[in-house]
């Protein structure tokens, strides 16, 4: 891997707000131009109310993909990017149940439906799975991993131009957050009320007042515990802000944020894998259940639980689409969509879409 030839430096800072409900999802946000790394395995405070009623209906579909096409390797842990609104979506690393990781690229066409395996023109990521990405313009940023193989747990920050489809690790100096994985990466809104979105998804946290950035949350450290700090990246001076926070106890899951709500759909709780969809409550400051519907023709849903297998590991990303069951439409709409993950019975390599009720 080369090196950025500019030096950056790492900065220290420990701050005393609360963090706690925005890194209760293991997530990560971006802001235009900072990213945040909120820790991840080292349980980070909710509240929770799984028993809560709520009118909230998420429609999750399945996507059919060009068989002719070749698909990844069935993996786990891995992240999955869209460049740009209604660009292409790139799949990083991840490892497989045989404790084999992958440092290798690919890139989806929701369009077409087809995969692409990405050859770099220069440099390459180590293997790793339950690493960060978020995309800012044409760059991907990944953050952290584990190799499983290596038994080496990273802190790295690696940078895939998608240009020059070329990979640097970032220089950066001071004091790093420590190695960690099992975090996801979330791109937050840059229209006119990205401000209160913000608000609404990380509370309290320094980055509410940076026009960019990108927030991480959750994660495990290098010992396997569940992570109790966060961290924020200006990737414009390379500086690290790290700050406690409290305690969650839900990692390796995928979120994103759909129409300004902060979704996220299974993970694994220290006691099980889940196949929940959960979304943020500003209301109610709160993390709830959501309910998953099919998506019918007519506009028409029905709160029932379509066939998405439980998962931790998989990886997701919010896209642009336009609905399968209006194909004529003009408007398109957010989704989050999924990729793999693993459970109990398999490895996968499903893709998953989740909207509002269609």
């Amino acid at each position: 891997m080369k090196r950025e030839e500019s030096r950056k430096r790492w900065k220290c800072i420990f701050g005393s707000f609360d963090l706690g409900l925005a890194v209760a999802w293991s997530a990560v946000a971006a802001l235009r131009g900072h990213f945040g790394l909120c820790s991840g395995d080292d349980q980070v405070a909710a509240d929770m109310a799984p028993n809560q009623e709520v009118a909230t209906v998420y429609a999750a579909e399945s996507v059919a993909m060009d068989d002719s096409a070749l698909k990844p390797a069935k993996r786990g842990g891995a992240t999955l990017t869209q460049v740009g609104e209604g660009g292409l979506i790139y799949l990083i690393g991840g490892a497989n149940r045989e404790g084999a990781s992958f440092g290798d690229v690919h890139c989806f066409d929701f369009e077409t439906r087809a995969w692409k395996f990405v050859i770099p023109s220069s440099g390459s990521l180590s293997p790793r799975s339950g690493h960060s990405a978020v995309a800012i313009g044409s760059k991907i940023y990944v953050f952290g991993g584990f190799d499983v193989a290596a038994g080496a747990t990273f802190n790295d920050v690696n940078v895939f131009d998608t240009r020059t489809l070329s990979w640097y690790e970032a220089a950066v100096e001071g004091e790093e957050p420590r190695p960690r994985n099992a975090h996801a990466a979330i791109i937050l809104p840059e229209d006119d009320d990205s401000r209160e979105t913000r608000r609404m998804l990380v509370h309290g946290g320094s980055s509410l007042e940076s026009e960019s950035a990108i927030c991480f949350v959750g994660g495990r450290n290098f010992d396997g515990k569940i992570c109790t700090d966060m961290a924020t990246l200006d990737i414009k001076s390379w500086t690290w802000q790290l700050m406690p926070i409290c305690e969650w106890n839900r990692c390796s899951l995928a979120a994103g944020v759909i129409d300004g709500a902060l979704v996220s759909f299974g993970g694994w709780d220290v006691g099980r894998i889940c196949g929940d969809c959960c979304h943020y409550s500003d209301e109610e400051e709160s993390w709830i259940h959501a309910t998953l519907a099919e998506c019918k023709t007519g506009n028409q849903t029905e709160p029932a639980m379509p066939e998405v297998p439980e998962r931790f590991g998989h990886c997701g990303t919010t896209i642009t689409v336009q609905p399968s069951n209006q194909p004529n439409a003009k408007a398109t709409r957010q989704g989050l969509l999924i990729f793999g993950g693993m459970n109990a019975q398999s490895d996968l390599d499903d893709l998953v879409l989740i909207m509002t009720s269609c």
